[in-house]
């Protein structure tokens, strides 16, 4: 029996970053979400910062607590209140400003044109520039986050490179949020579309990639 709903949204609820919400097929998911709301829950789970999590939290009626930059961040809707996870401490924002002046450094170097996503707040997310693929623009970033900073895990969509801290990713903002609803990863359905999605789809119950 699934209990909870948990979408990816670049990919999931729209055609891929940066991408315009369909405002038509969302109001009509918003209906049965408020319609089905006794039955299941529905949560969102993103890389993506709170004010980007919270447009579709609204745009969708949400009442139930999602999962922001990939686990670092826990949003409420029905309060609009949020929490960081309770890993992250001051120390580690003040750290992780620091790596990410580091990685600027580095990638301007190999990568001159890349973007830093702004409104990150646990979290690194870099662009490559056009033209460059996902792929090698992740193995360069990984390369040297891995040989210089043990503690941290890179992982990439299929737009962007993600920095954050080895103990944080989507199935563990996941875990927070289940623990409080009391629910069982059994009871989940995951839908995600990246590779930073495949911690989630391979705990819960059931999984699904759009096509």
């Amino acid at each position: 029996m699934i209990r909870f709903i948990s979408v990816d949204i670049d990919g999931c609820l729209n055609h891929g970053k940066d991408a315009k919400p369909d405002q038509i097929k969302l109001k009509k998911l918003s209906k049965l979400i408020v319609l089905k709301r006794n039955q299941f829950s529905f949560s969102l789970n993103s890389g993506r910062d709170v004010n980007y999590v919270r447009y579709y939290a609204k745009l969708l009626s949400l009442t139930d607590p999602s999962v922001c930059e990939n686990g670092g961040i826990i949003y409420y809707p029905s309060i609009d209140k949020c929490k960081m996870h309770p890993v992250i401490s001051s120390n580690y924002l003040y750290e992780l400003r620091n790596l990410e002046d580091k990685i600027m450094w580095h990638v301007a170097r190999i990568f001159p044109g890349y973007s830093l996503e702004k409104g990150k707040q646990t979290m690194i997310s870099v662009n490559p520039p056009n033209g460059i693929p996902i792929i090698d623009f992740f193995n360069e970033i990984s390369s040297f986050v891995t040989k210089n900073y043990n503690e941290y895990i890179v992982t990439r969509s299929a737009s962007a490179v993600d920095i954050s801290l080895k103990s944080i990713d989507k199935s563990e903002g996941l875990r927070l949020v289940l623990q409080e609803l009391n629910v069982d990863y059994s009871e989940v359905c995951a839908i995600g579309d990246s590779i930073n999605d495949l911690v989630v789809l391979q705990k819960v119950g059931y999984s699904a990639c759009p096509n």
